[in-house]
């Protein structure tokens, strides 16, 4: 989910029943700042999903 006032974006991320992760973002002024927030947001996201996915194998 994503809000976004006139000077910042929120992204916030569901992890779980009860966990979520937040990041507030000033709001970007170049098409690359956007593109780099873009990517680092997928890294992290990627991230997340690998380490879920090493807990249940993990609990298994």
């Amino acid at each position: 989910m994503t809000d976004s006032d006139d000077n910042e974006i929120i992204v916030t991320v569901r992890l779980g029943p009860d966990e979520t992760a937040r990041w507030w973002l000033q709001r970007p002024q170049t098409d690359w700042q956007i593109a780099q927030i873009a990517e680092d947001l997928e890294d992290h996201l990627i991230g997340l999903v690998e380490a879920d996915e090493q807990r249940k194998e993990d609990t298994e």
